[in-house]
């Protein structure tokens, strides 16, 4: 009776395994596991009930707290073991958002030579280097979850003392997190980081690391694991610092025109701190005027924003303080633009003078390589020899009607061509003020290049087969002014006709262009029908499953040609010879991960990096011989299989369905990927099966909901199981009749998410 109540009190009979500096209850449990000889730790977690409803984390953690440990361990489970309060981790009295913090499985190898058990900072995300020895976290391979969960790596048996790290490792973003959490002494005092918290540091770090690892995007960049590093490096010095680093960024990637368009435009992604929702902390202030200072230096800052800029200051520091500074050997060396001497006119008295718009000046001043600054008071002065060439540059420039005439264009499409041209950095367009309106002008010199190169253009041939600008517009999907950009440029290659004029250009015609009908209606909604040389990506994609990522992958490689559509024969012979080992797999009821598990097993060669195809792809002979599953169809199939795709594409085209049926289970969605069958054969039978459902997807669900009685009566040979929340409808066919009428019937059933195709 004793006894019982003795393991009803505590959750393990004996405690030899200790405890050990940071170490996290979890880790801590693995190990009494093991040395109790209790088996699995997750299946006895579960005996235990350790794990259920609530936090895990903190049941787990009252679980040992009921042991005969000592205070100091006690103490130590208690501040290591990431604890769940207000949907935040608290991990040694710092509070840190899920993002930040949660198990990976990464371990340093030196540190478990020195001593086996899992340390709690490694689960930080930002964590990718060991302070103490200087070498990169090791990661498990895909698919180790419960490695994750339980790490385990042997036993110890006494209380381990807290880490020493080395002094060429003090200035990582590693050992500051150490420092923060109090495993290890402060080195020196960071400004900018030191009054907030870390969660917030972490946060911060991240995201100016991802902004200055890479070129200018308007959109996010690709992320790294360096990322953190790098924003640490900026941000764990002086603001002065973070200035000259920003600053250093945008004279290397932003080009001047749009380092002129502002703020917003000229950080790109960098510009996060104005978009962030979540208020208005210190740190994101200190960034924002860092961002605006930086800035400055390049011109075109308004003053109230830099006054702004200017009274955001850095915290006090003590003044025993050892504080990273100008001087620290790892302090940026990013100066500014030299200053000149020698203005003598302002900004405002050139626009009067030459009646100049803000935007024409600056365009301007970016063709004649004009020199300026900007004085103490925030006025920007111009050297008079700048404006004089300005005034050169401007004399007898065109506007729009008269380019129309000189060049046979247009208004519409002189505007398109304009466009484009400025937005590659050409500066030839500019606003100049007459009679009181600002109007758009072409400076004579532009005008006079282009009527030039449009008398070099060779004479059309007339032994080539030739298309008009227009049709050659519309074929790739462009603007007649981006076509006439290329052409200028020479990307393209045209040929002038006897008419003359920009508007007349013939371009050669090529394969698979389609005949274009005139007289005056719309052109027919569809998409595109290629040649039957090529292959859209969608049917490669329903043929392979591998999608896009992967297609450029292996068209980067040479293994599919590619310009625009996919060449045919490529995509064909790839299939033949490789095999998606998921897809082919997954039919038969096995998980992914489970599949991916039996290729390691097996020894199967995958051919590609899955991070690059984002798929395991093997030979297909060598997938048979691992799996045993046969993937070539037989003639019968083959055949089977051909009936129905031809039915298909003349009764619902709006459905891709691959020249060759994928492996396992093939699915054909419309163009809109907006529904999608499932199709298989079985026993020489095709099977149709359609699911909605408004957990999975909710587009098509949406529209069965609203179209339910004509979607079932469209799919009249389907058989039907509904229940609350989904719907199943599945058919089958033997003959070619049974796939007319069941084509039919998709067809009818396609024009509820998109226009039928033709």
């Amino acid at each position: 009776m004793l006894h019982n109540w003795f393991r009803i009190e505590r959750a393990f009979s004996r405690w030899r395994a200790r405890p050990c500096f940071a170490e996290p209850a979890n880790s801590y449990i693995a190990r009494l596991v093991d040395d109790n000889g209790y088996g699995r730790p997750d299946a006895y977690a579960v005996k235990a009930k350790l794990v259920g409803s609530g936090d895990p984390m903190a049941r787990m953690l009252e679980a040992v707290l009921r042991l005969p440990l000592k205070e100091e361990e006690k103490e130590s489970l208690i501040r290591w073991t990431p604890i769940t309060t207000d949907g935040q981790f608290v991990l040694s009295g710092e509070r840190l958002s899920k993002s930040r913090l949660f198990r990976q499985g990464k371990y340093c190898a030196t540190c478990l030579d020195e001593a086996p058990y899992h340390r709690a900072w490694w689960d930080i995300a930002a964590f990718n280097v060991c302070p103490m020895h200087g070498g990169p976290l090791a990661r498990p391979e895909m698919g180790f979850w419960e490695e994750r969960r339980w790490p385990f790596y042997g036993q110890v048996r006494a209380f381990c003392e807290p880490p020493v790290i080395a002094c060429e490792e003090k200035d990582t973003l590693e050992a500051y997190v150490l420092q923060r959490l109090g495993a290890a002494s402060a080195s020196r005092k960071r400004p900018l980081l030191d009054d907030q918290p870390l969660n917030m540091a972490l946060r911060y770090a991240v995201a100016v690391g991802r902004f200055l690892s890479n070129p200018y995007s308007a959109s996010k960049p690709p992320t790294s694991n360096s990322d953190a590093a790098v924003g640490f490096e900026a941000l764990g010095r002086t603001l002065n610092h973070l200035e000259r680093r920003v600053a250093g960024w945008i004279a290397e990637h932003v080009p001047p025109d749009v380092r002129s368009r502002g703020t917003r435009d000229s950080l790109g992604y960098g510009n996060f701190v104005l978009r962030e929702a979540n208020g208005s902390d210190a740190l994101r202030e200190r960034i924002y005027a860092a961002q605006l200072k930086a800035l400055s230096r390049f011109g075109g800052l308004a003053r109230p924003l830099l006054r702004k800029a200017e009274s955001v200051t850095e915290p006090r520091q003590d003044s025993n303080a050892a504080a990273v500074g100008e001087d620290h050997p790892l302090s940026g060396q990013i100066c500014a633009p030299p200053i000149d001497c020698g203005y003598d006119l302002s900004n405002s008295a050139v626009k009067r003078r030459l009646g100049l718009t803000t935007d024409g000046l600056k365009r301007l001043l970016r063709r004649v390589d004009g020199t300026w600054t900007k004085a103490a008071n925030g006025v920007v002065q111009i050297q008079r020899s700048t404006s004089d060439r300005i005034a050169h540059e401007i004399d007898g420039a065109a506007t729009l009607p008269e380019v129309c005439k000189l060049v046979g264009l247009g208004e519409k499409e002189l505007d398109q061509l304009l466009y484009a041209m400025t937005k590659e950095g050409w500066t030839g367009c500019v606003s100049l003020v007459r009679g009181g309106r600002a109007m758009r002008h072409v400076l004579r010199q532009e005008v006079d290049l282009m009527v030039r190169k449009l008398s070099e253009f060779p004479a059309c041939p007339t032994d080539v087969e030739t298309v008009s600008l227009v049709r050659q517009a519309r074929w790739n999907n462009i603007k007649v002014g981006t076509v006439i950009s290329r052409v200028l440029s020479g990307e393209l290659e045209c040929f002038r006709s006897e008419q003359g004029g920009f508007g007349t250009l013939r371009f050669v015609r090529m394969s698979g262009m389609g005949h274009i009908t005139w007289g005056g209606k719309p052109a027919t909604s569809g998409r595109r029908h290629l040649g039957s040389e090529f292959m859209l990506a969608a049917e490669f994609t329903a043929m392979t499953g591998i999608g896009s990522k992967g297609i450029a992958y292996l068209a980067s490689t040479g293994i599919l040609r590619r310009n625009g559509a996919i060449c045919r024969e490529d995509a064909l012979e790839f299939h033949r010879a490789f095999v998606n080992v998921v897809a082919a797999v997954k039919s038969d009821g096995e998980m992914p991960l489970t599949v991916a598990k039996r290729a390691r097993e097996s020894g199967l060669a995958i051919q590609f990096p899955y991070d690059d195809v984002v798929a395991l792809v093997a030979r297909r002979s060598e997938f048979e011989a691992a799996f045993g599953i046969r993937t070539n169809l037989l003639q019968s199939e083959i055949d089977l299989w051909e009936e129905f795709r031809v039915a298909a594409a003349e009764n619902c085209s709006s459905f891709i369905v691959p020249e060759l049926k994928s492996d396992g289970r093939s699915i054909i969605r419309t163009t809109t990927r907006k529904c999608a069958f499932n199709v298989e054969i079985e026993d020489g039978n095709v099977v149709f099966t359609v699911r909605f459902a408004k957990a999975e997807w909710s587009r098509s669900w949406k529209v069965f909901l609203a179209r339910r009685k004509q979607i079932e009566a469209a799919l009249s040979s389907f058989e039907w199981e509904t229940d609350r929340h989904s719907a199943v409808a599945r058919a089958s066919a033997t003959t070619p009749s049974d796939l007319q009428a069941i084509t039919k019937e998709l067809g009818r059933f396609e024009v509820f998410f998109r226009h039928k195709m033709r």
